[in-house]
This record gives C-alpha cells, structure tokens and sequence, in this order.
C-alpha cells in the first residue's frame, strides 16, 4: 500500500499533478473542470480521509463515472475538440491493420497465444481502440477475447508503447497505412 495514490505506478495521479498527456491518459479536460493542477490537488487532498465516495462512481454511460452534470459537460468538451466522423466498419479496419502489421486478421481472433501472436494482437487492438477511436468492448469481440483480458493486454501493452520509439514509430507507420 502506498500513502499517496501518485506514488501508485498504476495510477492516473502524476499525470494529473504534472498536467502531463501520456497514451493512458489526458489530464487536460479534468484539470480545467477543476482549476488547474493545485485545485486538482486540493480536491485530492480534501478528499483524501473521507474513504470510498458511492456518488464518485455512479455509471450514467459506460465512458463516465460521476454524475449526469458531469457526463453532459465532458460531452459537450469532446464533441467541441473532435468532430465526430464516420468510421468505417471495424472488420474492414481490422483487416488493414492486421495486413500492415503482417498477419492474418483470423490468426488475430483465433486461439493461438504465441508471443509473436500476442504482440500482433496487442499492437492490432492498441491501434484500434487508442489510435482509431474504436471500442474496447467491440474490438474485444473482433479479436475473440473479453474485455477484461483485453483491457489488460492493451494496458501492458501502453506500458511498452511509452517506453520503445522503435514501437511508437512501428505504430505510426501502421496508423499512416490504415
């Protein structure tokens, strides 16, 4: 157990503290909502010795914790910064990726759990969900493999993406092809 959560290497902390983006996470929208990095550490601060906060986890959508004041403005954020567009169907996408990576996008989704294999579908799904927008439940189902055990892959996997130029490059290549 840590005293401080930032002192947590799994935790979002030091990104916010430091107004820091990172692949994992964008501190930017939370840390205006809230005053900047010393009113984000006030608020942490001040919370810190009320324990666990039921109203801090309220789903209203799958993407949001908080209440729906709080959805509506992130919302309203994102829809202002990233015009949505159309994506394409995550099959076809998913078939690019897989080609520009040099596998077969049935090797991707089968049972095959070979390092080679897994690093494809590692890369394959941190491109889709981290770099295209997709889903992590829908490229999940693509790859035939739950949520969890893919959000688990692609939080490894961003581990090595931030510490490897040569795989940043690799997926900047492969983001330029698809």
């Amino acid at each position: 157990m840590v005293r401080r959560a930032e002192d947590y290497p799994y935790s979002g902390q030091r990104s916010y503290l430091a107004g820091q983006v990172n692949e994992v996470v964008d501190p930017r929208l939370v840390l205006e909502m809230l005053g900047g990095k010393r009113a984000y550490r006030r608020f942490m601060d001040e919370a810190a010795g009320e324990g666990h906060r039921e109203d801090y986890y309220q789903v209203q959508d799958q993407r949001f914790l908080g209440s729906t004041e709080f959805e509506e403005r992130v919302k309203e954020a994102v829809e202002e910064e990233e015009p949505h567009q159309p994506k394409k169907p995550l099959r076809l996408i998913l078939r690019k990726v897989a080609q520009a990576a040099g596998i077969e996008p049935e090797i991707l989704a089968g049972t095959d759990r070979t390092w080679a294999v897994s690093k494809s579908r590692a890369l394959a799904g941190y491109v889709l969900t981290r770099r295209m927008g997709y889903g992590l439940g829908e490229v999940s189902s693509c790859l035939g493999r739950d949520i969890a055990t893919m959000s688990s892959l692609l939080s490894r996997f961003s581990a090595r993406v931030a510490e490897d130029p040569k795989l940043r490059k690799e997926i900047e290549q492969i983001v330029k092809i698809v």
